[in-house]
């Protein structure tokens, strides 16, 4: 510990970087960012609640359109997402993510029902796409060690900030 009469810092420096021995940085930065990537539109439309459905829509509702769809394709997904290939699966989360967030920004600001249809399929589609990604990227996390997990995690929790 630092500050003990019987360690410096160059002694805790050292026992730190013992720590990520091994670890390639860019595993680490890539995972941190997709880790990152893919729970921002999460944040963003939990963030941006009361601005999609107004006052006369319980915020709940944004809620439970922006979980319940990411929720069960982490829980039906492992059954057959393993015959799509990675590419693939990436070129397709993006593009359910770009089109749910277009349809979100796209759709007129008014409150009748039509309009908040659109967008909370809009945020339906953004979660299918935050889903697939855990889905995908926590598996890609098997090839490439235990740095690429923790990096994953820390890419997550920094949105908290």
């Amino acid at each position: 510990m630092p500050g003990t009469p019987a360690s410096s810092w160059a002694t805790y420096r050292a026992r730190l970087w013992s720590i990520f021995e091994g670890a390639d940085p860019r595993v680490c930065a890539a995972f941190w960012l997709f880790g990152l990537v893919n729970n921002v539109l999460y944040v963003i439309i939990l963030s941006a609640a009361l601005d999609l459905v107004g006052p006369s829509v319980p915020k709940g509702a944004v809620l439970l359109a922006d979980v319940i769809p990411s929720f069960l394709t982490k829980l039906t997904a492992p059954y057959y997402i393993h015959h799509v290939p990675y590419p693939i699966r990436i070129l397709i989360l993006v593009a359910l993510s770009t089109s749910g967030m277009l349809l979100v920004a796209l759709t007129p600001a008014s409150r009748d029902g039509s309009s908040i249809a659109w967008k909370m399929f809009g945020v339906v589609l953004a979660s299918l796409s935050s889903g697939g990604g855990e889905l995908s990227f926590l598996g890609l996390t098997h090839y490439y060690g235990q740095f690429s997990l923790a990096a994953w995690g820390s890419g997550t929790g920094a949105l908290g900030l």
